[in-house]
């Protein structure tokens, strides 16, 4: 398994190869997971999760499926945090 990395905003585009409108559209869309917290002014993505979205992409996942993807990486985050 690979080593999840934190993206910021920049490094996140590149990867996804969209638009800063398009990434922000996606995410409020619900087919790209949203960005978690490092600071009080600081964001970043989830390497992993955007390599889940962009195979899903690849395997040719309905926006449907690719939401429901999307909620199950958050949910995993989140089960994630309550293990800390």
């Amino acid at each position: 398994m690979k080593k999840t990395q934190i993206l910021r905003l920049p490094q996140a585009l590149k990867m996804m190869a969209i638009s800063r409108a398009s990434f922000y559209r996606s995410i409020k869309d619900g087919v790209i997971p949203p960005q978690v917290k490092l600071g009080p002014n600081s964001v970043a993505w989830l390497s992993h999760e955007l390599e889940t979205i962009i195979s899903a992409r690849i395997c040719g996942y309905s926006d449907d499926e690719i939401k429901q993807l999307v909620n199950e990486l958050i949910t995993a985050r989140q089960s994630l945090m309550e293990n800390i």
